[in-house]
């Protein structure tokens, strides 16, 4: 017995095939697993399973959803159609099989660096009554155009944070003063209304690149981020001029400058106009970098800055800002309040995210049309612009009002929505938007005004009407579907505006922060995937040659992004998701698949 225990009591070396000692003795190798003690839990704890209740039921209600597309499916031959999909498209069916796999285990297991900025576009979860009459309704079997570009572009921002975090560390910041200034002088002569620009001091950002190679010089961290948020948007400027900004490695290299300051600006930050101005920067490099949970993060820090300086109550009983008040400049203050509104109603709009400074009690006037201003009088084009986007702003702050007005009342709802999408486009067929746009083109330092203005109120009124579309999910991140868009003539019209803006913004800016602004912050994937479903849902017979200005755009801003992707290569699946769609709509409209 003793022999016994002692055998029993000398483990396996774990040598293979066979150790020593056991080959010695021709004895069979036996390697004991040993089970994992199991955690101690206090008396009365719930008990998990690995997977919390709201994303079990977030996968369920996905898995529901799955169903509803297959049962929706012809019934001859099942078999193939979900399994022997195109080499280049899938079935509805599979895309929407792949899109709720992908979201699952990424709501379950979330990449490194994911984990920090995921992708957290969001619907109404508390509109939950049923609103099916505006939905789409794609045919079934055919290519699901949405979740194709909505699965591409998930791949991209897993791509996209995965580089950014290898990089923070590895990377060496070094970017040649000379270079630098150019992208100093593109940024101020291209961003003339830019928020809170009458602040920064053009002679000494312009100082930058020389200062940052002394070393008895030291510049704080918001005013490095400032300094990096003004070389991002001159890099993708000079895009067009100089091919070496168009291949990606700069930009990178500045938002990584960027997060490196991050830590130190935020042990530093005292909640000056500096500080609202470096946060302010933070949001829209985050939002372009596809970094959307930091994007509004540091929203939220600017809505606060911007409420300690006063600036929400410039025009109210004894306002001004705190401290920096200039009677000379209070019209670029309330102008750039009012931008402060406009991203804030962004954010709700499309990243469902609740009111900021909106949400509190503000009077601040329009800018340029106060009698008393004393400020300097804006250039026309750019006076326009503004009245615009304000008017826009003024319509979604009505759409959010209604919400909560008319919670329960759906068709009351979808019938006042339509009015002001109808009103939007009004207002820009009135002033001519996208015409300003294709003439901006020759008048460089409009270019990017105009096209931020109508990638806007285009944008909002495809989120609007979608919004109503998706009024019966309540899971946070439902399946992205064609049928998340109404099939309406004003959501369609919206969506070809959009897809030609991009196009053309692409084609002279071929940068990937052209790309990651545009697909990224302004989700233009949305209505690619429109303009796609509604050609590829054209019945036999139909006239698609009427769409062939579309297929052009499509087109073009296919062959953009696979240029980018050649040297970027965290957008090879957006590329290659619109050269399998753009191919499947060259072959609906006559024109075969080589396009």
């Amino acid at each position: 017995m003793a022999a016994e225990l002692n055998r029993l009591s000398v483990r396996c070396n774990r040598v293979i095939p066979s150790c020593s000692r056991c080959k010695s003795q021709d004895a069979e190798c036996v390697y004991p697993v040993r089970q994992k003690r199991r955690a101690h839990r206090p008396v009365g704890e719930e008990r998990r399973v690995g997977v919390p209740g709201d994303a079990l039921s977030t996968i369920l209600e996905r898995l529901e959803k799955v169903e509803q597309h297959c049962v929706a499916l012809p019934q001859t031959s099942p078999t193939k159609d979900i399994h022997v999909p195109s080499p280049a498209f899938t079935p509805r069916s599979a895309a929407s099989v792949n899109a709720a796999v992908h979201h699952a285990s990424s709501s379950i297991t979330p990449s490194p660096a994911a984990s920090t900025a995921h992708d957290s576009y969001c619907y109404l979860g508390s509109l939950r009554p049923s609103v099916s009459s505006v939905r789409a309704t794609p045919s079934p079997g055919a290519t699901d155009a949405a979740a194709v570009l909505k699965d591409a572009v998930d791949q991209v921002q897993k791509l996209r944070l995965k580089t950014y975090s290898v990089s923070v560390v590895t990377e060496e910041i070094k970017i040649p003063p000379d270079l630098a200034k150019s992208w100093i002088r593109s940024y101020f002569a291209q961003k003339p209304t830019d928020m809170f620009l009458s602040l920064i001091d053009k002679k000494f950002v312009e100082m930058i690149p020389d200062m940052l190679s002394f070393p008895h010089v030291h510049l704080d961290s918001c005013v490095i981020i400032i300094y990096y948020g003004v070389l991002w948007y001159g890099c993708m400027f000079s895009g067009a001029k100089d091919k070496s900004c168009g291949r990606g490695r700069w930009s990178k290299l500045i938002f990584i400058g960027c997060i490196r300051a991050l830590p130190g600006w935020q042990r530093e930050a005292t909640g000056s106009i500096t500080d609202l101005i470096a946060a302010i920067t933070m949001v829209r490099l985050c939002a372009e970098s596809f970094d959307y949970e930091m994007a509004w993060e540091m929203f939220k820090q600017a809505a606060e800055y911007a409420q300690g300086l006063g600036i929400h109550n410039l025009d109210g009983e004894g306002g001004m800002m705190r401290g920096v008040h200039n009677p000379d400049i209070s019209d670029d203050d309330r102008k750039s309040f009012w931008d402060l509104i406009q991203v804030d109603t962004f954010f709700r709009l499309m990243l469902n995210k609740p009111p900021s400074i909106t949400g509190n009690a503000w009077k601040v006037n329009l800018p340029w049309l106060d009698p008393d201003s004393s400020g300097p009088a804006p250039r026309p084009d750019a006076a326009t612009m503004f009245l615009v986007s304000s008017r826009v702003t003024l319509t979604l702050i009505q759409f959010f009002a209604m919400l909560e007005e008319c919670e329960g009342d759906v068709a009351r709802m979808v019938g006042r929505t339509e009015d002001m999408c109808r009103e939007i486009k009004s207002l820009y067929d009135e002033w001519n938007i996208t015409e300003r746009f294709k003439h901006a083109d020759a008048n460089e330092p409009d270019t990017w005004m105009v096209a931020e203005v109508a990638l806007n109120g285009y944008t909002c009124i495809i989120f609007m009407l979608r919004k109503m579309a998706t009024l019966d999910s309540s899971s946070p991140q439902p399946i992205s579907t064609d049928a998340d868009v109404p099939d309406s003539p004003i959501a369609l019209e919206a969506a070809r505006h959009l897809v030609d803006i991009v196009a053309g913004l692409l084609t002279r800016y071929p940068t990937p922060s052209t790309l990651a602004s545009t697909f990224g912050a302004y989700r233009a994937y949305v209505p690619f995937a429109h303009v796609v479903s509604h050609i590829l849902r054209c019945p036999e017979g139909a006239d698609v040659g009427a769409y062939a200005a579309d297929v052009e755009s499509l087109e073009r801003a296919g062959r953009c992004v696979a240029e980018i992707s050649r040297t970027e290569r965290d957008f090879v699946p957006l590329a290659r998701a619109l050269q399998s769609l753009t191919s499947e709509v060259r072959k609906k409209a006559g024109g075969g698949g080589d396009g």
